[in-house]
C-alpha cells in the first residue's frame, strides 16, 4: 500500500470521458485536467476527502509513480478542483 504525507494525495487515474454534472458543476471531458479516485492522503489534507473519493485536478500538477505496474499520481490538496462520490 502506497501511504502520502503531508499534505499530498495518492490518486488513481481514471478515465471519466464523457461531461458529467455533479451538483452545478459541469466537468468536461476534455481539457487540461484529469480524474482519480483517491487511494491515500496524508494526516495534514483537511479538505474533507475521503478513500474512494473521485477528485477533479488539473493535469500538469502531481508527480506520477510507478509502483507494481500500476501508475499512480501524488498531487497536492490545492491541485483538487472538485471531489465526488460515485453513487
Amino acid at each position: 500500500m502506497i501511504k502520502a504525507f503531508g499534505k499530498r494525495i495518492i490518486i488513481s487515474l481514471v478515465d471519466l470521458s464523457i461531461e458529467k454534472k455533479v451538483g452545478s458543476l459541469i466537468m468536461p471531458s476534455k481539457d487540461d485536467t484529469s480524474t482519480g479516485i483517491v487511494i491515500s492522503y496524508g494526516s495534514e489534507v483537511d479538505t474533507g476527502i475521503d478513500l474512494g473519493d473521485i477528485i477533479y485536478f488539473n493535469k500538469r500538477d502531481g508527480m506520477s509513480v510507478k509502483i507494481n505496474g500500476e501508475e499512480y499520481l501524488s498531487v497536492h490538496e490545492g491541485c483538487v478542483v472538485a471531489a465526488w462520490k460515485d453513487k
